[in-house]
């Protein structure tokens, strides 16, 4: 990953005309649903050492 590429990234973002916010909320889903997941297990694991 270069700085070049970081820039580019940024402005694709900035341009919210071409910003594809439907990709967006479904990424942004998936990144809540995987740390929902991971805490979920945390906790179950959690209430079997208390237990």
């Amino acid at each position: 990953m270069k700085q070049q590429d970081t820039v580019r990234t940024f402005q694709v973002i900035e341009n919210k005309d071409d910003f594809n916010w439907g990709a967006t909320i479904t990424v942004m889903v998936l990144i809540l649903t995987f740390i929902g997941a991971i805490f979920y297990v945390l906790v179950s694991s959690l209430k079997d050492l208390a237990s």
